[in-house]
This record gives C-alpha cells, structure tokens and sequence, in this order.
C-alpha cells in the first residue's frame, strides 16, 4: 500500500515492525498509541496536526494522561491518582505542527522514497465528516453504493 491509515482503539503500538514499511508510504494514525517508536524512527518526515487540546492548566491541578486532563485536589488525595501515560507517539512533543508545514516553514517529503507520517491528533475530527460527506455525495451523484445495516458498525460491549 502506498498509504496506511491505522484506525483502533488501542493503548498499546499495533505497528511496530519497520519491515512493515516500504519506501515511499504515507502513513498516519487516529488514536496516539498506534504506532511503535520502532516504526516511527522508520519514517524521514513526521508532522503532527496540532494540539490535542489547550495544554495550560490551572495552579494546583496535577496533568493526568496524556489527553491534558487536569484535576485538583488535596496532596493526599493527589497521591492516589495513576501515574500519566507519556506522550504518544514518542517523541509527538517535538514535532512540527501541519500548519508549518503548509506555511513553508518546514520541508515536508523531498523524494519519493521518503517515508512520512502525519499524526492525525489536534481536531474534534472534522477531518473525517468533511471527507466522508464528499464521499457520500460523489457516490449519490454516480448511483453507485447500497444501504447495509447500522449494527454492523455498532457495539454495545467492549472486549
């Protein structure tokens, strides 16, 4: 494939092998985890969309997780929270964000061989209703597609 679009749920890397990626692949994630260090270090550009949300907090809250999330509280009570997860994928905090890229304030992918990957985290999705109503149109205009049922997509477990 020339692009690979990981799209899970996952807490742990679901790609890790760098012999998974050939030269030339575009790839990109939907959730943080996707993505091993090993075949992040596989990729010559990385780039990601944003910020996942305003990384300020307030004096006396404590950061949980990686999602920003921020809560206050007693020190006591402070020292029973979990420790955060770090930032995924490794290394995310230091790269450069899309909009340096489509400013020209960074080189993207300079030869075809260039593997990238773009970290599709920093929206509330919009990204994926704009493209999928385009889509959807595209095929209503060409007559093309079938209906197929909802619960196909739903779940009312989580395994």
């Amino acid at each position: 494939a020339d692009i690979v679009a990981s799209c899970t749920d996952a807490y742990e890397p679901v790609i890790d092998d760098p012999s998974w990626i050939e030269d030339g692949m575009h790839l990109t994630d939907n959730s943080a985890a996707e993505w091993g260090s090993r075949a992040l270090d596989r990729c010559d550009v990385k780039v990601r969309l944003g910020y996942a949300n305003l990384q300020t907090h307030e004096p006396g809250t404590t950061r949980v997780g990686q999602e920003y999330l921020y809560v206050a509280g007693q020190a006591e009570e402070l020292k029973k929270l979990p420790a955060g997860r770090p930032n995924l994928p490794p290394g995310v905090d230091y790269w450069p964000v899309f909009t340096d890229l489509l400013a020209g304030n960074i080189e993207g992918r300079t030869g075809n061989n260039e593997v990238t990957f773009f970290n599709n985290h920093g929206s509330q999705g919009l990204q994926f209703a704009a493209v999928g109503a385009k889509v959807y149109e595209l095929a209503q205009e060409a007559g093309l597609g079938k209906q197929i049922p909802s619960e196909w997509f739903l779940e009312d477990i989580r395994d």
